[in-house]
């Protein structure tokens, strides 16, 4: 099936675009860009051919982390709390009402919005394990809705007083459902979904958990997740349970390597950062959730300047409102400068640089996504480019990063099959599935624990 898009701008990658340029896909991969109007050999040997005119072609964005659950859950930050207060107070008791059929349709919902904010893969960290086959509902919604995903299986197997927690496994029985779902989706979906393990912060893995997950991970060759860093009480705590911060602790566990993403790193010294960069692993941003829980913001520039990949998520719905990937590729450059006073440490360039060659790294697809260029796989977006905001942009790549919106999303393909037709999303209802969100959210909260306090 050979698909050629013709008529607008393309946007390479990072550093290049075309003000009028042409796409060829074959059977799902991209075979031939060009600058310019495509000839009539090339438009006449189509299937099918795809008027951009008006519009530009770019990469799919990578959100490199998540937790899709949270989509039935947004807005119960009601009193501004931190991290570890928002987990205790919010999410923790309202994570044990949630039933199978919940997690399918809070991942379809949260993986809908993706499609609309123009990301085509997506990393989720599922960690709801109170019904068994919770994660093979994700997994379904993956596959059902056409994104392409890397799903990190997490697991806590420690007890944080006065906490409910209906997550709670042993270490056994962690790794054998880690094994079992590896088994059971790892290259599912034509080789869309891929799975790897979590940890999910290390005052919630005991050091035998994280001593055997990293032999497992070595063992099966497959990536791992954990959240790193993300507070200072996350800090406090590692050195006062371990006796060290959290990248040296991690990696005496074996647990960092080029296969490995790092989430927040807010909190990180500088030793940390030369030591990620040594080990080779990834680091994800997430800076939009990082404001919203008043956590602070990653030292990005200092990680970039020191080779570090770094790929950009949206985390939860639940610790920022939404899945607005412009939003957290925007924020991941604003707050860049305001942690450093400095405008030119990073740019719009770093910004999709991140967003797509960092997010192909962490999902160990560098060299397959984030890039209109032969060989790549067909993850393509256009975007309505008839505004002011891009008329009046210097570069079309500056306008994305600092004016760009989910609203300016028309069309989405992901391995060359169309997902979002006119802003519309092909595999699924959002009609429906809001009702049905609304229906579901309405039996798990009560509205009266949403009062604010005065």
């Amino acid at each position: 099936m050979r698909t050629v898009f013709s008529g607008g701008a393309v946007i390479i990658d990072a550093h290049a675009e075309v003000p009028s340029g042409f796409v060829v896909v074959d059977d799902g991969v991209i075979t031939d860009v060009g600058d310019g109007e495509a000839t009539h050999d090339i438009l006449s040997s189509a299937d099918r051919t795809v008027d951009t005119t008006g519009r530009l072609v770019m990469p799919g964005f990578i959100n490199a982390h998540c937790h899709l659950f949270q989509s039935m859950l947004r807005g119960l930050n009601k009193t501004t709390q931190c991290l570890e207060d928002w987990l205790a107070n919010d999410i923790a008791p309202y994570t044990a009402r949630l039933q199978p059929a919940d997690l399918y349709l809070a991942a379809t919902a949260g993986l809908l919005e993706n499609l609309r904010s123009g990301v085509t893969t997506v990393l989720e960290n599922q960690y709801v394990h109170h019904h068994p086959d919770n994660t093979d509902r994700v997994a379904r919604a993956f596959r059902d809705i056409g994104i392409r995903g890397l799903i990190a299986r997490g697991g806590v197997d420690v007890k944080v007083p006065g906490v409910p927690n209906p997550r709670l496994e042993t270490v056994d029985g962690f790794l054998d459902n880690v094994a079992r779902f590896v088994s059971d989706w790892d290259g599912a979906a034509n080789g869309r979904i891929r799975c790897e393990a979590a940890i999910q912060t290390t005052w919630l893995a005991s050091g035998e958990l994280c001593d055997r997950v990293g032999g497992f991970i070595a063992d099966n060759r497959i990536g791992l997740h954990a959240h790193c860093a993300e507070t200072r009480t996350s800090v406090a705590s590692t050195i006062a349970g371990h006796g060290r911060r959290e990248v040296p602790y991690f990696r005496d566990h074996g647990l960092i390597g080029p296969g490995t993403q790092l989430v927040h790193c807010v909190w990180i010294d500088p030793e940390e950062c030369e030591l990620i960069a040594e080990l080779g692993a990834t680091v994800v941003t997430c800076p939009t959730s990082n404001a919203y829980l008043a956590s602070g913001p990653a030292p990005v520039s200092d990680l970039r300047a020191l080779g570090v990949p770094v790929a950009i998520g949206c985390d939860g719905p639940g610790s920022n409102n939404g899945q607005n990937m412009f939003e957290a590729i925007k924020w991941s450059v604003l707050s860049d400068r305001l942690r450093t006073l400095d405008a030119g440490r990073l740019s719009e360039v770093d910004a999709l640089d991140m967003a797509w060659r960092g997010g192909a790294r962490a999902v160990g697809m560098e060299g397959r996504l984030g890039a209109v260029r032969a060989g790549h796989l067909a993850d393509l977006v256009t975007l309505d480019v008839e505004s002011p905001g891009y008329s009046g942009s210097s570069t079309l790549r500056r306008a994305v990063v600092f004016t760009g919106s989910p609203a300016d999303v028309r069309d989405v393909w992901v391995d060359g099959i169309q997902v979002v037709r006119d802003s519309e999303v092909l595999t699924a209802d959002r009609h429906d599935i809001h009702h049905e969100m609304r229906a579901r959210r309405a039996a798990i909260v009560n509205f009266d624990d949403l009062a604010v306090t005065p």
